[in-house]
């Protein structure tokens, strides 16, 4: 989050900052909605299509290394969707 906040008077984004931190909905456009839908179709297919190995992850982490698992594939995916 720090660094989304970062990036918004970097990359000279236009946004109500306060508006977004604390959803006020009457600032909400029909893209923002479309932009919020989509990240969670692309977090429900990730979760969906990675849930096992997530969980042995989450469980047992040397296990999974011994497994064969790409775990810093799936840590990053998962800052990733954090992230998004």
């Amino acid at each position: 989050m720090g660094l989304g906040v970062l990036l918004i008077p970097l990359l000279g984004i236009r946004v109500d900052l306060e508006a977004t931190l604390f959803e006020d909905l009457l600032l909400t456009r029909q893209v923002d909605l479309l932009q919020a839908g989509g990240s969670l179709l692309l977090q429900g297919l990730f979760f969906t299509t990675c849930y096992r190995p997530l969980v042995f992850l989450g469980v047992d982490p040397v296990g999974a290394a011994a497994s064969g698992l790409p775990l810093r594939t799936l840590k990053l995916a998962m800052a990733g969707i954090t992230a998004l």
